[in-house]
């Protein structure tokens, strides 16, 4: 038999075997899962998350009000508990359409007396009263702006600063 003949039919018996191990991959999977709808298209429903920091903030909330960006003018509820924002799907905080943030870009989380906020080792910063945020958490407090890529948002309920009440 000819040996380009031969290379055809394998090639052919390769391809048919990788579609038929598809097909049967796919009898198999479940379905999509019908999710809740969220109240807000750029909220989703509070996770709890296994990494969630075993600390009660002295105040049940704060809010986040968009002052600029895609979202400006909207106020989001930031509940106890850990708080993911960026711009893939599973955060809590969904910004789309704006190139500057990242797929998970940063979070809010329980701090003793309050929240705090962190970076999630975005490409392009978070920024807390025009400064970058490092390594290290940043505790958040009334009338603090934060940013995210061209979103700034104004913190709302959290410790007012000593001085200022």
């Amino acid at each position: 038999m000819n040996p380009v003949v031969v290379i055809v039919l394998l090639i052919l018996a390769a391809i048919a075997l990788m579609l038929l191990r598809r097909k049967n991959t796919a009898q198999h999977s479940p379905g999509p899962v019908e999710l809740p709808k969220p109240e807000h298209p750029n909220v989703r429903q509070r996770t709890q998350y296994e990494d969630e920091p075993d600390v009660t903030p002295t105040n049940s909330a704060i809010t986040l009000t968009a002052k600029s960006g895609p979202l400006q003018g909207k106020q989001f509820t930031v509940p106890p508990g850990l708080f993911r924002i960026g711009a893939a799907a599973n955060n809590d905080l969904i910004i789309t359409g704006d190139d500057y943030v990242s797929s998970n870009h940063a979070r809010v989380e329980p701090a003793a007396g309050g929240f705090r906020l962190l970076d999630d080792k975005s490409r392009n910063g978070t920024w807390l009263n025009g400064q970058r945020l490092g390594a290290e958490p940043a505790v958040l407090k009334a009338g603090d702006i934060v940013k995210i890529g061209h979103s700034e948002f104004q913190v709302a309920g959290a410790a007012t600063p000593k001085g200022t009440q």
